[in-house]
């Protein structure tokens, strides 16, 4: 009885035994797939290692081939593609391809890809396939779709296969918020959208709309300038000779005659000219008289020939110094008769009169009784006011419409109603660099001598061709890198920058010649709002970077 419990008591222990063992079989395979990735075998055998590099045992590569212990090496890989990247192609960073070649974000292109082999196979086949036959026509795996755009608030396909800014809800290549550069390419006629981060962002600001309405103006240019005295037709007036003024005949607004007097001086010079000339003729009549005693003795033969000749000479010489005397005053302003007057003695004082060299009107006096001039001092102005300058600035884009001989009309706030005819008669040879002006000069007719030196005015070319076209507020008008602007309604919060071409403006509304339609809703007041918003991306990133 009792070696019978011994015995089952010893066929437990061995089931006990039997068990464990096959329990530790069988965690055996559990544990070596526990194992770490180091444990495998390397790729290379260690015989064929390059002895002058190290070797990663856990990952089975040389040491600088390992991206997972030296992930700098994938990254130094990344850096060197991104180089070598076409600048002109946008790249998917999510999947590592071009964007035209990236069929996870763009199954379209899978599926072109595999309809053009279809079709390429179709082309070179001359058979039909029986169903099940290896070389049948196969079903297109759908591609992949990314869970989640990397790229931003922008897709990478819409249905007209470009790219869409989820940002502004518009195509990016219409997207004026992101790319305000691309209006320096799009022609008139043609827009970029602008939109606003909401209703209220744009109705705060003020921006009032109207629509364009029909006129026709003459295609003429407006140039603003100022009113000068002809130069021309101008004289200063200072006297010939030093002296004090003993006298003023004339005053500041009075016209005079060419020849005139205007004052007279008593100049010092003028006696001693007189002197002069009075010593010159003492001399002369002497020399006179031993000429007259030489001829008679040279006819009785006493006297030799070149005693003649002698008194010929001198008798020369004291003349010249007589018509040397009447020529000095006659250069100081005396006319015939004062100089008469002078060298005979009749007139005691002496006197330098002081003259008009032109006819026209005094329009400055500086002379006074007693004042001491001196040949720098002008003592009068005298202007012909018949004629008068227009001196105006012309744009340099716009020099193409002036030329000498252009006929122009002025108008001036003085005179409404009344307008001046001239013609240009000078352009300057070069622009200005800081105001990118070029001068101009007309001459303006003054019969009623109207114009007045320094008055501002506007003058427009004359005979211009007619144009017709839509006239919008000169507000409208913005000018975005050198190029005229206006901006229409779309919604409420989005707006279109519409280059135009522009005419005539007569001050308050301009002349729209192409780029607009009648029908269009623009904006008429505060149109520098919606040129800021165009220009915002410019400080930032725009839509296509990635």
């Amino acid at each position: 009885m009792v070696f019978t419990k011994l015995l089952r008591l010893l066929a437990i222990v061995l089931a006990i035994a039997l068990l464990g063992m096959n329990l530790g079989c069988e965690k055996a395979p559990a544990e070596e797939e526990s194992k770490p990735a180091a444990a495998a075998k390397p790729t290379i055998e260690k015989e064929a290692r390059d002895p002058n590099r190290l070797w990663c045992n856990e990952h089975g590569v040389y040491e600088d081939e390992c991206v997972i212990c030296h992930p700098e090496i994938a990254n130094k890989k990344k850096a060197d593609a991104a180089q070598e990247r076409d600048p002109n192609r946008l790249w998917c960073n999510e999947h590592g391809v071009y964007e035209d070649e990236c069929v996870i974000c763009h199954p379209e292109i899978a599926n072109k890809k595999a309809s053009d082999a279809k079709e390429k196979a179709d082309d070179h086949s001359g058979h039909e396939h029986a169903p099940g036959d290896d070389h049948g026509d196969h079903e297109q795996a759908p591609a992949q779709q990314p869970a989640a755009d990397s790229h931003g608030d922008h897709d990478h396909g819409s249905a007209s296969g470009g790219l869409f800014c989820k940002e502004h809800n518009l195509p990016e290549a219409e997207c004026g918020n992101c790319r305000p550069d691309a209006l320096a390419k799009i022609p008139v006629g043609e827009g970029l959208k602008v939109r606003f981060a909401s209703n209220e962002s744009i109705s705060k600001a003020g921006v009032e709309l109207g629509t364009p309405t029909n006129s026709r103006a003459t295609a003429q240019r407006e140039f603003l300038g100022q009113v000068t005295f002809n130069r021309n037709q101008l004289a200063g007036i200072t006297p010939l000779s030093d002296g004090v003024v003993i006298d003023v005949t004339k005053d500041v607004g009075q016209r005079v005659e060419a020849g005139e007097i205007l004052a007279t001086l008593r100049a010092p010079e003028i006696a001693e000219v007189r002197r002069e000339f009075a010593t010159a003729q003492a001399e002369a009549g002497l020399a006179n008289q031993t000429l007259a005693r030489e001829k008679d003795l040279y006819k009785r033969e006493i006297s030799a020939r070149q005693d003649l000749e002698a008194a010929q000479a001198s008798v020369a010489v004291h003349q010249s110094a007589i018509e040397e005397a009447r020529q000095h005053l006659l250069t100081l302003g005396l006319s015939k008769e004062e100089i008469n007057d002078v060298l005979s003695g009749n007139r005691d004082e002496p006197v330098l009169p002081l003259r008009a060299p032109i006819a026209g009107t005094i329009i400055a006096r500086d002379a006074t009784r007693g004042k001491a001039a001196k040949t720098d001092d002008a003592l009068f102005e005298i202007a012909d006011m018949s004629t008068m300058w227009f001196e105006f600035s012309v744009p340099e884009d716009q020099l193409a419409s002036i030329v000498a001989g252009t006929k122009i009309s002025a108008r001036f706030d003085a005179y409404p109603g009344v307008s001046f005819d001239g013609e240009v008669q000078w352009i300057a040879a070069a622009v200005d660099p800081q105001t990118r002006v070029i001068k101009a000069r007309a001459v303006l007719a003054n019969p009623q001598a109207m114009l007045k030196d320094g008055l501002f005015g506007r003058a427009t070319i004359t005979g211009a061709a007619s144009a017709d076209g839509l006239s919008v507020p000169a507000t409208a008008i913005q000018d975005v890198d050198g190029r005229p602007v206006v901006f229409r309604k779309l919604e409420d919060d989005l707006y279109e920058t519409r280059p135009v071409e522009i005419g005539a403006s007569d001050g308050g509304n301009v002349l729209v010649l192409a780029g607009l339609d009648a029908s269009y809703s623009v904006v008429t007041q505060g149109s520098y709002v919606v040129k800021s918003e165009l220009l915002k991306a410019r400080l930032g990133a725009g839509c296509t970077d990635h």
